[in-house]
């Protein structure tokens, strides 16, 4: 009776909104390699953790479990490197804080290149990519798999060639993207596609495994208000080791909104790209400088959601809006062409050098 009433609890507290998720803290914790899916893996700054998927024996409705690839270098511990924070040429604009005047689209150091590298060796696909993110990552990119539903003009043209390369990956639905998931969801066995994942996997390890994309972009805007922002920041680094450890290079984005007062998120996002070496797209920089930051009010979210134009707020006539014409000075008045157009150019810089 006891185990059953536990159950049923359990069952009724995962019943949430899009905002309303489960903490799942405890996936951070100390435990020896086995227990509750934890290995722990020592690195140049000391012991970290990478999250381990159950080892199910292959059969030929499931297949073999992902592996835990070996890290030579150090790769999923964090760095001293700094990132250079150039400003982009057509934006002059100093603002406050160190990193709101980093650049828009990230800079790769050879650590990103040697994750890249790594991956191929083990069997990651050259021209896949994943999105790891909350309900605002649903709908991204996805345009650029449809035509007649976006404009390069010539200052963007030299894109085509990678969104010619990445076909596919831009509308796929992802097992790590979804209304409710946050940093702390995506680590937990209960918010994973049933159908598609093993038990007692992640949604992140599940769409690795599934995927096996080659470099992943990881953007949570949702968050618990109450939770302060070093809980977000423990989670994102467990995923940016998880993602390193399977050789996806994990390219983290920051967001346009700062529901919390403080950018205290954005803050975290940065000194976990910073420390750990990986790219940054640092949206906010581009969201910024748009009418109302690239955000439209409501009562039940705030500043929150991006603006896009074409219709009213998200109600999507296509995938991020039917004004994703680069081309276009008055689309370009709007925050979601701009996510759209810099997670583009973010992953085109990403594989620019990691051929190199």
């Amino acid at each position: 009776m006891r185990k059953g009433f536990i159950v049923l609890a359990l069952l009724v507290f995962l019943v949430s909104a899009c905002a309303s998720t489960q903490d799942t803290s405890n996936l951070l914790g100390k435990n020896t390699e086995g227990a509750s899916g934890i290995s722990t893996k020592m690195g140049e700054e000391g012991t970290t953790f990478l999250p381990q998927t159950e080892e199910l024996a292959p059969s030929e409705t499931n297949p073999p479990q992902t592996k835990t690839l070996q890290d030579p270098g150090g790769m999923a511990s964090p760095t001293t490197s700094k990132t250079k924070t150039n400003t982009p040429e057509s934006k002059k604009t100093v603002y406050p804080q160190t990193w709101m005047n980093m650049p828009v689209v990230p800079e790769v150091s050879e650590k990103a290149k040697g994750i890249y590298q790594l991956g191929l060796e083990n069997g990651n696909h050259p021209r896949h990519f994943s999105k790891v993110g909350d309900c605002q990552s649903e709908h991204l990119l996805a345009v650029f798999d449809y035509q007649v539903w976006y404009s390069l003009g010539e200052t963007y043209n030299h894109l085509q060639p990678t969104i010619d390369y990445f076909q596919g990956s831009f509308r796929r639905d992802s097992l790590a993207v979804g209304g409710g998931k946050n940093v702390a969801t995506v680590l937990s066995p209960l918010h994973a596609n049933q159908a598609m994942c093993f038990p007692n996997e992640t949604p992140l390890a599940c769409e690795l495994r599934v995927h096996k994309p080659s470099m992943a972009i990881i953007s949570f805007e949702e968050w618990w208000s109450e939770k302060p922002a070093e809980v977000y920041e423990g989670h994102l680094r467990t995923i940016v080791e998880y993602a390193i450890s399977q050789g996806t290079v994990p390219i983290l984005a920051t967001k346009a909104d700062n529901v919390e007062g403080d950018h205290s998120i954005n803050k975290a996002i940065v000194k976990v790209a910073r420390e750990y070496d990986v790219p940054l797209w640092n949206f906010w920089r581009a969201a910024h400088p748009l009418p109302n930051h690239g955000l439209y009010y409501e009562e039940e979210w705030g500043w929150f959601h991006l603006t896009y134009g074409g219709g009213e707020h998200i109600h999507f006539e296509g995938p991020g809006g039917d004004c994703n014409h680069f081309d276009d000075p008055t689309c370009l008045q709007y925050a979601w062409p701009w996510r759209n157009l810099t997670a583009l150019q973010s992953i085109n810089a990403v594989w620019q050098e990691v051929q190199n």
